[in-house]
């Protein structure tokens, strides 16, 4: 039998932990080592992370100081002795089947990759399961680039494929070559994007599987991750790295309303945290085409304008460094702190954002600036989503 590795980024999972890694020592595939994480964790994670080793040989523990959960699986990649690799997070737990049968699959295919579906797990509720959307089976590599990468990003309003790194196994190489090239980025959002898709890239074969194994602690994590304030940064960060990777794939027009779509959809979800504004909001900002700190002027003043307003204000993704508008008088009576035009020559910035829908309007409004105020072309942004 191969040796599986099976990594475990631990933070602060103490209510969880036990069933977590249980889960895996009971599995019925056998042939498996287990390496614990323990990220700097300030409860009794590490505590019960060196339990667990005393008690089965297959355990090993890495204290760490707090680095991330990236970081923090790196280190289990490094740490590894097996040729194939998986991961589970501390707050989850497996069917004692899961790697029975995957490492089965990768016997039988000798696939570099075996994939599977997961289940959202939610106390007191019915597991939901997701799925690849893909069909069930194995693919070489001439067959993932024409049926899988053009529908790998999104696809019907969810994942094409599921990016989670723990729903699946891998060479452990093909793992570690990715960390690598990724560069010690820390985001709390987005990880298993980038180092899943990019991979799809290098990947021999793969092997679908539409079983499900794995639960997920999927409504509380996410919450977790919405509201942490670096969530706009995280999700630009694997925007930009993904469309740098993919930019120049053949596919690349279809892969490229696949992300921009799956990136609009990420932005949405923060909306929720703002009640009743979150709702109504129409029109979203142009987080993509804006460097999360940037020194942004705000061209415009009406129902676009002042949606862009409130979401800046909020999110505190940018620094708005001047609104103006040709009414800058009448706003100013609304209780706007909007200014006139000509205050455009005294402020420093990076970009400006013309809050216009209409084009014919927008394209009036971009040559002014740069004609009469010699603003570079490449800094003025007209998206409007």
């Amino acid at each position: 039998m191969k040796l599986l590795s099976v990594g475990v980024p631990v933070y602060n999972a103490e209510p969880y932990l036990e069933k977590c890694v249980s889960s895996i020592l009971t599995q019925n595939y056998r042939e498996i080592e287990v390496i614990l994480v323990d990220d700097g964790s300030t409860d009794a994670s590490g505590a019960i992370c060196d339990a667990f080793a005393k008690q089965d040989a297959r355990v090993r523990v890495i204290h760490s100081s707090n680095c991330g959960r990236m970081e923090a699986r790196l280190a289990a990649v490094k740490h590894a002795k097996g040729d194939f690799m998986t991961f589970v997070d501390s707050d989850d737990f497996i069917q004692p089947d899961m790697y029975e049968e995957l490492m089965r699959l990768q016997a039988s295919y000798g696939c570099d990759v075996v994939t599977s579906g997961m289940l959202g797990y939610r106390p007191g509720e019915e597991s939901s399961v997701s799925l690849d959307q893909v069909d069930e089976g194995f693919y070489d590599a001439n067959q993932i680039a024409s049926l899988i990468l053009p529908h790998l990003i999104w696809e019907k309003g969810t994942f094409g494929m599921i990016p989670s790194l723990c729903n699946k196994i891998f060479r452990r190489n093909l793992l570690l070559q990715q960390y690598e090239q990724t560069g010690g980025t820390r985001i709390a959002y987005g990880e298993d994007i980038l180092i899943f898709y990019p991979m799809m890239l290098t990947v021999r074969n793969i092997y679908v599987s539409h079983k499900s194994y794995y639960f997920h602690r999927a409504k509380y994590r996410e919450n977790i991750y919405v509201r942490d304030e670096n969530y706009f940064s995280d999700v630009y960060e694997f925007y930009a790295r993904l469309k740098r990777v993919f930019s120049s794939h053949k596919e690349w027009p279809i892969i490229q309303r696949a992300l921009e779509s799956m990136y609009i959809t990420f932005v949405g979800q923060r909306r929720r945290m703002y009640g009743q504004y979150g709702a109504d909001m129409q029109y979203l900002f142009p987080f993509a085409s804006v460097q999360r700190g940037a020194r942004v002027i705000l061209y415009g003043a009406g129902i676009v304008g002042r949606s862009f307003y409130e979401q800046i204000r909020r999110t505190h993704y940018c620094k708005l460094v001047l609104w103006v508008d040709r009414d800058y008088v009448q706003c100013q009576a609304e209780g706007f702190p909007v200014q006139n035009i000509s205050d455009l020559e005294n402020v420093a910035y990076d970009a400006v954002v013309i809050a216009v829908k209409a084009p014919g309007l927008q394209e009036q409004i971009r040559r002014m600036l740069m004609e009469t105020y010699g603003i570079n072309a490449m800094r003025i942004i007209t998206e409007i989503c």
